[in-house]
């Protein structure tokens, strides 16, 4: 019950959230790049799945890649990847939370609009 508590609670969140984006996204632009697990499993994502890439790569496609989309719905947006993107120079978007003030929170150290 616990297990499926967490699924229906946390993950199907997650799913519904991060499908809509990408499916939104891709109703105004081609030039996507899907990375991470999974994304192949899915007819609609497959051609711009990427697959897994290291931290390494994961700064180069920050350096070039024009915008970063951010899914987060649990509310903290302070991320290593959230952070790392933007030291890259990486302009991430993201939506707001009412979690976004809570210690982990992307406006407790950062201003929208600012930086």
């Amino acid at each position: 019950m616990l297990k499926f508590a967490d699924f229906g609670c946390r993950e199907l969140p997650r799913f519904i959230d991060r499908y809509l984006l990408v499916a939104l996204a891709m109703e105004v632009t081609d030039q996507l790049g899907l990375y991470g697990n999974n994304w192949n499993h899915y007819k609609l994502f497959r051609p711009h799945a990427r697959g897994i890439c290291s931290a390494a790569e994961s700064i180069n496609i920050y350096r070039r890649t024009r915008l970063n989309l951010q899914n987060n719905n649990h509310g903290i947006g302070l991320h290593p990847r959230t952070l790392q993107s933007m030291a890259a120079g990486g302009l991430i978007f993201t939506h707001s939370s009412k979690r976004d003030i809570l210690p982990g929170g992307i406006k407790t150290v950062f201003d929208a609009g600012v930086h």
